[in-house]
């Protein structure tokens, strides 16, 4: 968890987005699920609404909430 949490924080998780940056040759860099929305870290963590979701999911489980969550 602290190697994860280590890359998000420096941006080095291994997203479709990255690779390209980084030269892979990737057909495509978008989302898997939205494929029209570039796929990082910010993307993947705030700006999906499949992701945002999951982690409203998470917090309730955790018996917490996210404020200004609707």
């Amino acid at each position: 968890m602290l190697d994860f949490s280590w890359k998000l924080l420096q941006g080095r998780l291994p997203t479709r987005g990255a690779f390209h940056s980084r030269g892979v040759d990737i057909d495509d860099v978008g989302c898997v699920l939205f494929n029209n929305v570039w796929e990082d870290e910010n993307y993947l963590f705030i700006g999906c609404s499949f992701a945002f979701k999951v982690w409203l999911g998470v917090y309730s489980w955790m018996g917490r909430f996210l404020y200004g969550a609707t």
